[in-house]
């Protein structure tokens, strides 16, 4: 019994701590736990604290779809960004085309993680445009795209620091995967574990490493050269595959927020945030184009930014630090708008 009493206190002791650390973290604390996770409600829909994403009976971030329409269909695919993180549904890129190119069908397939880069996930590309019957296939790619190739590259060759990446990333992804189950449960409810996985997270950013565990090697594009490579081999394949399917295939490579604003390149460095030489002014972006097929049709959203460069702040089109992490990757609604009104003015699709 005295064995029990005592497990019992200690059990009890404990507990309290923990509800005065989570307690005291929302009374003292001044961030948002639940930026990225949302709330789910009764429908379909997952209120956010930028908007809500509803999902529509098949799954897909979009109302439904308009399947009997006489309208050319086409479809986006990507990951968070054109999802909606940090816009929300009727402020994302994709909607804003909708409302522009109304002689479309426009279908969002985005969803969170999505690298269309991977194998499985190409592979489900494929099956939904013929599903679906899409016209034109729109790749919205984000520059975290990149880095998951060096796994399968580095079975095969070293990549600019002379290590085995796949050795240097393989413990980080496991303890990555390990902990999925408790974060899904606890990420935006517990502001004392949303608050210490934001500490972690940042102190990983800074040693150069991505949410997904791999590492940013997409910010040092000259060292990691044969990486770019391949990840421009693989676009030119999916481009060839689509259009034997006669389909048309847009690229649309979006950029990080130390690329369009000098004051938010200043303010990462001073958070000892570090990339390589030439990334600010656009080498990861050009790094990839380089190597893309000429029947490769493509937009590079750098170019968006570069009469706003000089004045923009950081927080201005980008997340920054709204969230329980340092968000470089993702535009605000603000950003989309710019992001969106670029490609309308470029001629993104036919009147």
């Amino acid at each position: 019994m005295r064995v029990l009493s005592l497990i019992v206190v200690n059990f009890v002791i404990f507990f309290v701590g923990i509800m005065a650390l989570e307690y005291g973290t929302r009374i003292f604390i001044d961030f948002e736990p639940g930026y990225y996770t949302g709330i789910k409600t009764k429908g379909r829909c997952i209120n956010y604290p930028y908007g809500a994403i509803c999902l529509n009976t098949d799954g897909y971030p979009d109302s439904e779809f308009g399947l009997k329409g006489e309208k050319p269909r086409i479809g986006y695919f990507g990951d968070s960004i054109c999802y909606g993180v940090a816009a929300g549904q009727g402020y994302r890129i994709t909607d804003l085309l909708r409302k522009y190119y109304k002689k479309y069908e426009h279908y969002n397939f985005c969803y969170l993680g999505e690298n269309l880069l991977n194998g499985k996930i190409l592979d489900n590309l494929k099956r939904v445009a013929e599903k679906y019957d899409l016209d034109h296939i729109v790749y919205l790619m984000n520059l975290n795209d990149v880095p998951p190739l060096m796994a399968e590259l580095a079975q095969k060759t070293r990549a600019g620091s002379g290590t085995d990446q796949r050795e240097d990333k393989s413990w980080l992804v496991r303890i990555k995967e390990f902990m999925i189950p408790l974060d899904e449960r606890l990420r935006g409810k517990s502001y004392l574990y949303t608050y210490l996985r934001n500490i972690v997270k940042e102190r990983l950013t800074i040693a150069g490493y991505e949410a997904s565990g791999y590492k940013a090697i997409e910010m040092f594009p000259k060292q990691n050269e044969m990486v770019f490579k391949d990840a421009s081999a693989r676009i030119n394949s999916l481009q060839q595959d689509i259009t034997n399917r006669s389909k048309d295939f847009t690229l649309v490579v979006l950029p990080y927020e130390m690329q369009i604003s000098d004051d938010a390149a200043a303010k990462y460095s001073e958070l000892n945030i570090r990339w390589g030489q030439g990334f600010t002014s656009g080498a990861a972006q050009d790094q990839l184009i380089r190597n893309l097929s000429p029947r490769v049709r493509y937009f590079n959203v750098y170019d968006a930014f570069t009469g706003i460069k000089d004045s923009a702040m950081i927080g201005d089109y980008y997340v920054y630090n709204k969230g329980d992490k340092i968000d470089w990757n993702h535009p605000n609604r603000e950003g989309h708008r710019v992001i969106a009104g670029y490609l309308i003015n470029q001629g993104i699709f036919l009147q």
